[in-house]
């Protein structure tokens, strides 16, 4: 239970009120839909016909089974004088993909494909997305029909995916002061493609599946994911995998494993939390609380027809660090700073801690926050990044029951 000091200091917490908003700047984020819009996978089987190429009446019956290209990363090379084809592309892994011939699959396509054409650094490399048909005639017996290139520092946004067959391996940057080891994700199959890796919503502030995808590096398994892919992005092949289902040996990993489940009867929600969080409060005013030693998780809630006083207190200015998923939506995370530490950390809008830094969820009206306190507080009070983000990870997990 609460010392007096610190129960003296939440009842302060929960009576006081004060208006002053700050706000910071925002750090991008992975989007949180509801739903994965199935696609193809982007190396089924040999075989296996997903899509097809359009092709001459001739070769129809040879090109049947085209292997769907998703971002597949590579470079484009002119061949000699006098060769029977004018160009061809390797992609990444150099030795263990291959060498195809390459086609566009419009005019505007071949231009971009002619514009890589033995170009120098930077710019050298591109994603290409497309078919890839082979027993056909083009270089080395095999075809790229590409129907999208990115290349550049352009950006794709975020391409939903699911169940991609492969294995997490392992490897290193050559630039110095970046993090080592880092993940690749190679698909399974003829062509063994790599992107990079990271739990959904990264290092950015819920890595829930960080620890299964380290505990899976080079070990051979084969797992499935779902996610979504973005190119253009700092990692493996100018790509990166954010996932959030993994799947091994046909069983979905649940990230919440051992966590607990809270569930509210009378406001119709429920959220996971971890063992080491005891409820300290839930009844008399319209807070739930819960504690960690010195960390206090607080939440208010009410119906939106009714007039509760959700308000918490705070004393200084807030810094925006980032962005968590609660109930569907983006919300930002405002610290309370001071020396550059973290005494407190708020969610929500800025602009409504005005109106107590209400969330609205129809038809619920929530208050989000964690705070540090001990004996010494505030002097002493710093939130470690390890206790926000599991808090981070608690918020994420809400469900409406009702």
């Amino acid at each position: 239970m609460l010392g007096s000091l610190k129960t003296s200091r939440f009842m302060a917490l929960t009576l006081v009120i004060i208006t002053a908003a700050g706000c910071g700047n925002s750090i991008s984020q992975t989007p949180h839909p509801d739903e994965i819009e199935p696609v193809a996978s982007p190396n089924p089987s040999p075989g296996i016909a997903e899509n097809e190429a359009p092709v001459a009446d001739d070769e129809e019956d040879s090109l049947e089974a085209g292997i769907p290209v998703v971002a597949w990363f590579g470079y484009v090379v002119s061949t000699s004088d006098g060769a029977e084809f004018d160009d061809f592309v390797t992609i990444f892994p150099e030795g263990q993909v291959g060498e195809f011939g390459i086609e566009g699959a419009n005019e505007a396509v071949e231009a971009e494909i002619s514009a890589l054409r033995d170009h120098e650094e930077p710019g050298k490399y591109a994603n290409f997305w497309g078919t890839l048909t082979c027993d056909v005639i083009d270089y080395g017996g095999c075809q790229l029909l590409v129907d999208r290139i990115r290349s550049g520092i352009e950006t794709t946004e975020p391409e939903p995916f699911e169940g991609w067959e492969g294995t997490i391996v392992g490897f290193s940057y050559d630039e110095p002061g970046a993090p080592q080891p880092d993940d690749a994700f190679m698909l399974a199959g003829e062509y063994p493609v790599q992107y990079g890796i990271a739990s959904y919503i990264a290092e950015n502030g819920w890595p829930i599946f960080k620890e299964e995808l380290e505990n899976l590096r080079d070990t051979e398994q084969t797992i499935r994911i779902s996610g979504h892919l973005i190119c253009g992005f700092p990692d493996m092949n100018s790509c990166q995998i954010q996932v959030n289902q993994i799947e091994i040996d046909g069983i979905i990993v649940d990230a919440y494993q051992d966590w607990q489940t809270y569930t509210d009867d009378e406001y119709g929600f429920s959220f996971r939390y971890p063992g080491s969080w005891q409820i300290v409060q839930e009844q008399d005013v319209p807070f739930i609380s819960f504690e960690n030693g010195n960390f206090m998780f607080i939440i208010g809630v009410r119906h939106s027809t009714e007039d509760i006083d959700l308000i918490i207190n705070r004393t200084e200015s807030l810094e925006q660090m980032g962005m968590v998923n609660f109930l569907g939506q983006e919300i930002p995370r405002m610290a309370w700073l001071k020396n550059n530490r973290v005494l407190a950390v708020r969610y929500g809008e800025p602009e409504n801690f005005l109106d107590g830094g209400v969330i609205k969820v129809d038809p619920l009206v929530f208050t989000i926050s964690l705070w540090e306190f001990g004996d010494d507080w505030p002097n002493t009070a710093n939130i470690s990044m390890e206790v926000q983000i599991e808090v981070d990870q608690m918020i994420s997990s809400f469900k409406l029951t009702e």
